[in-house]
């Protein structure tokens, strides 16, 4: 199913490509942009001093080990450390996520943080991609979640039905009907994921009363022009799948590569709402650990310029209510180094 080799430079992160998809990627030709998310560049994923080592804000919110919890009434599991597909701008390479996954002790602990908070409704299997792990342990995770009277509802974000479609089977929707109600967001990117192969997939999870919806992350060279984004929502809006996330590129070490600038990526998305007739939800996940916000909502509060260069610092300010657990009324932080557009100085 999958081909797999270490990243050489790095020896870190490892490579591995499902054929199909491999296959897929290589019929676009040079300049691939699914080759670009999936083949390590060692000209452009070494040290970065603009890079976050945690840039979600993820390791000082872990109550216990493989469980992340940003908001009162939801929770992240870091269910599985493998992926089929180890993608070159994932924001958690390099990280424990990829080292190691939750074995039946750390369960033990997991559940019994879940029973002593009543507040929480939702669990969210993460990883890694929570597809890696076979049927009978998915479905043995929605049992236990439904012996949990107060979880209400499951979540499982996965690469699998983009990169292995045929990883879709009756087992899987027999799994994820074993515990409360499932839905699944799957992660596309560019218009040439969403094809027939996919849309089997999702029709499959769909006919099982299985919801499906797609974050995707705006990334440079793949996917930051607004006609390339408008066709990826149309494409998968056919299917039955909704965009619930756009995320603007996390700065983890290795993926500069991949980055655009706030106000790039904003001037991207309005140029995209353009095209579709409708809003984008465009957001992006705070470095201090508030969790996703709308990048439209950002204030610009200073700008500094080196040569033909600019970066611009932005503030968010808590909004009453907000329903974060991070510490903090406010963050504030400097975004990516972009070239200046000539113009008056």
């Amino acid at each position: 199913m999958c081909q797999s080799r270490k990243e050489p430079e790095l020896n870190t992160f490892p490579v591995r490509w499902p054929r199909e998809y491999r296959r897929l990627a290589e019929a676009l030709g040079r300049g691939s942009p699914l080759l670009a998310m999936g083949e390590p560049d060692p000209a452009g994923e070494g040290p970065d001093p603009d890079a976050l080592a945690d840039p979600t804000g993820e390791q000082g919110l872990m109550p216990v080990p493989f469980l992340v919890r940003k908001h009162p009434d939801r929770v992240v599991v870091l269910a599985a450390s493998r992926c089929f597909l180890y993608c070159r701008f994932c924001f958690r390479r390099g990280g424990e996520a990829h080292r190691s996954g939750p074995g039946p002790e750390a369960w033990n602990r997991i559940c019994a943080w879940l029973e002593r908070h009543p507040e929480v409704g939702e669990v969210i299997l993460s990883g890694g991609d929570p597809l890696t792990l076979p049927d009978r342990v998915l479905a043995g995770i929605g049992r236990r979640l439904g012996r949990i009277s107060h979880v209400r509802q499951w979540r499982v974000h996965t690469r699998a039905p983009v990169v292995v479609p045929r990883r879709v089977g009756a087992g899987l929707a027999e799994a994820l009907a074993s515990g409360p109600p499932c839905r699944v967001v799957i992660h596309a990117n560019h218009p040439a994921e969403a094809r027939p192969a996919l849309e089997g997939a999702v029709e499959r999870l769909r006919t099982a009363g299985v919801p499906v919806e797609n974050q995707a992350v705006l990334l440079r060279g793949i996917n930051d022009s607004a006609p390339v984004l408008a066709d990826l929502v149309r494409r998968l809006e056919g299917m039955g799948v909704g965009l619930r996330y756009l995320h603007h590129p996390d700065r983890a070490p290795g993926t500069g590569r991949f980055w655009v600038s706030l106000r790039e990526g904003l001037g991207t998305v309005r140029r995209a709402e353009a095209l579709l007739g409708r809003s984008i939800r465009y957001v992006v996940d705070l470095p201090t650990g508030h969790g996703k916000v709308p990048v439209s909502g950002l204030a610009p509060v200073a700008e500094e310029r080196r040569g033909r260069r600019r970066r611009v610092r932005y503030r968010w300010a808590r909004p009453a209510g907000w329903p974060g657990v991070a510490p903090g009324r406010t963050a504030e932080w400097w975004d990516v180094w972009e070239p200046r557009k000539p113009g008056p100085s």
